[in-house]
């Protein structure tokens, strides 16, 4: 029977054949031979490889897969666990992602211990169809429009849907609320890091909203509600082009899934994901895209009611930057991807006016 894995080194072939044997992916008297197990992508919460495999399968039979295991940092292993991501994103595979009408990878096998922060996920690997995206390096309005489009579809299929809402691991308040009590006493550690790097009027309004940042779920999680990625960024995208011109998107690592507002996730993306510039230029232009999409899953959203919640929704990043990007394993890319989110962020939400959303 096949069981979690703390360490790549015990993905070995008998593992593996458990696993698509498991997945229904091979039949009697097949099995893996060999597998090669090298580090793959750039995960803050945990650790992610491919596994190249040899197998006396046929061609539909996959040779490569993406295993997810904990963070080998105990910090962000402790992090992840206190928060409840590993076991989000196993149960969003496993019990979510066949109704979610979001384009996410197959899952061959997935378990969790949520009380240790032991588990392991065995994924389709796209790599070969499909472009990474990411959030330093940035992208264009085809990639925004591709990933608003998947966003869409997923909020729309769990829009006020009262099933979800009993799914303590999923919309449990306590697990939003904790992660905004911590952006108050984190905010020196923050500023200390990356004060110097930011301009004075982010820093300012950094500064006016952490202290108030307990109340935002009070303030943004009203219903509507739906199930939203909640880290919805290009290093969480991947991209390829259509046979229509359009360019698609599926989304992966849902470990800080949730029920939430839906434009929690366009916000993210708006407000971290193109430059200041080009989301002033086509943010009209993307909303309406989003709000059609909305429309063909059943869902009809004002233009005026989605620039009011986007406003609500845009202090959702710019407040978890500050005790994210100083509780996890640091290192120069992680700090890049910090300050610009930080920067762009700060530019959408002083564009909406939501600096005034936490006023008393």
């Amino acid at each position: 029977m096949t069981s979690i894995v703390d360490e790549p080194e015990e993905l070995d072939a008998r593992w593996l054949t458990d696993v698509l044997r498991h997945a229904g992916r091979l039949g009697a008297g097949e099995e893996v031979l060999d597998a090669d197990v090298a580090p793959f992508g750039t995960g803050q919460l945990g650790r992610v490889v491919r596994a190249r495999l040899r197998h006396t399968a046929g061609e539909d039979v996959p040779t490569s897969l993406v295993v997810k295991l904990p963070s080998a940092d105990p910090g962000s292993r402790q992090a992840a666990a206190a928060f409840g991501a590993y076991e989000a994103e196993v149960r969003f595979y496993r019990d979510l992602a066949g109704d979610a009408g979001v384009r996410t990878p197959d899952v061959l096998w997935g378990d969790v211990e949520p009380d240790t922060g032991r588990f392991t996920l065995v994924l389709e690997d796209l790599a070969d169809a499909w472009r990474a995206g990411d959030s330093v390096d940035g992208a264009g309005v085809r990639e925004a429009a591709a990933a608003l489009r998947e966003a869409a579809r997923l909020h729309a299929a769990f829009w006020d849907a009262p099933d979800v809402a009993d799914r303590a691991w999923l919309a449990a308040p306590a697990r939003t609320q904790l992660l905004f009590d911590m952006v108050a006493p984190y905010l020196p550690t923050f500023l200390e890091r990356f004060g110097d790097a930011l301009d004075a009027d982010v820093v300012d309004l950094v500064r006016g909203l952490a202290p108030h940042a307990a109340d935002y779920p009070r303030r943004a999680w009203t219903a509507p509600l739906t199930v939203v990625h909640a880290d919805y960024r290009l290093d969480n995208l991947v991209f390829r082009d259509a046979p229509d011109g359009r360019r698609e998107a599926t989304v992966l690592d849902w470990q800080n899934v949730r029920v939430g507002p839906a434009l929690v996730d366009v916000a993210i993306y708006l407000g971290s994901c193109l430059t200041v510039d080009e989301r002033r230029a086509r943010q009209d232009e993307l909303l309406d895209g989003y709000r059609s999409d909305l429309a063909a899953g059943g869902v009809e959203l004002a233009a005026d009611a989605c620039l009011a919640r986007l406003r609500e929704a845009s202090l959702f990043a710019l407040l978890l930057a500050v005790p994210v990007s100083v509780n996890l394993r640091r290192d120069e890319r992680g700090d890049r991807m910090f300050l610009e989110l930080v920067r762009r962020g700060a530019a959408l939400a002083a564009d909406l006016d939501a600096g005034t959303v936490l006023d008393r």
